[in-house]
């Protein structure tokens, strides 16, 4: 018998010409360790240490061929995109819980900008876990309308990408994208 893959995503976004609205669209998932709201903390849970550089690389790659698809410029590779989407993904796998929502109840765009990035040009944010592959989390992200919003929004112009991997062995992937 065959391995099921979870395939629980979500998205949010914002942006001068929002294609998908703002406000939190979150997947039900069971939380395992729920962090400290004052420090964003994890009591009794972790992620496992390691990094996906291969893999976040290849979510860029997949995500710029949906793009030019659809006639989107590609999306750039930004640092500080790809720092908050890293800090959302090991967050999200130290706490077995998928959201928006991370370190001390922060927001998606007050973590870029915490990283460095200007989010007045917009942005957007697609999460997901359970996915083994590039491929089969661009698939499920692709398969639903708020995500691929995200990707196809050609007001998009730069994207970071975080991976992390729980200790139940579920992967966690964060897109950042931004508007400038």
């Amino acid at each position: 018998m065959g391995r099921t893959s979870l395939a629980i995503a979500c998205a949010l976004a914002t942006s001068l010409a929002p294609l998908v609205p703002a406000g939190p669209a979150v997947a039900s998932s069971a939380v395992i360790a729920k962090p400290d709201p004052g420090t964003g903390e994890v009591e009794g849970s972790s992620f496992v240490p390691g990094s996906f550089p291969n893999e976040e690389a290849e979510v860029l790659d997949l995500t710029n061929q949906e793009r030019r698809k659809a006639g989107c410029q590609a999306l750039r590779a930004e640092d500080t995109l790809h720092s908050s989407a890293l800090e959302q993904s090991r967050y999200m796998a130290a706490s077995q819980n998928l959201s928006h929502e991370g370190p001390g109840n922060s927001q998606p765009d007050d973590r870029m900008e915490e990283a460095g990035y200007d989010t007045s040009q917009g942005w957007g944010e697609n999460v997901a876990y359970g996915q083994d592959t590039p491929d089969e989390v661009m698939d499920s992200w692709m398969k639903s309308t708020p995500h691929r919003k995200n990707i196809l929004n050609c007001d998009f112009k730069a994207l970071g990408v975080g991976v992390a991997r729980a200790i139940d062995g579920n992967l966690y992937w964060t897109q950042n994208f931004g508007g400038q």
